[in-house]
C-alpha cells in the first residue's frame, strides 16, 4: 500500500526572491516531484522518478501544464481573499 499527496501553497507576500506559489507531491511521505512560481517547471526530485521509463515521455510537459493551472487558481483565489 502506497500514499501519494500532494501540497499547493500560495502567499501574499513570500518575501524578496522567494515563490509565492508551490506544489510539491509526496509518495510515502517523500518528495518526490516540486513546481515553484519562480521556475515555473514540474521537476524530479528522487532518483527513482528521474530514471528512464519511470514514466511517459509527456509526463513532466503535462504536469508542468497542470501546475501553472493550479498557480492561476492560487493566484484567483488570493486576490478574492485580499478583496475582503
Amino acid at each position: 500500500l502506497h500514499s501519494l499527496r500532494y501540497i499547493h501553497t500560495a502567499m501574499t507576500d513570500p518575501g524578496p526572491g522567494l515563490p509565492w506559489f508551490v506544489l510539491v507531491g509526496y509518495v510515502d511521505g517523500e518528495i518526490f516531484v516540486h513546481y515553484d512560481s519562480n521556475t515555473r517547471r514540474y521537476v524530479p526530485r528522487t532518483e527513482w522518478v528521474k530514471a528512464p521509463g519511470a514514466v511517459d515521455a509527456e509526463y513532466w510537459e503535462r504536469n508542468t501544464r497542470i501546475a501553472q493551472s493550479s498557480e492561476r487558481n492560487g493566484k484567483v483565489s488570493l486576490d478574492t481573499l485580499q478583496e475582503r
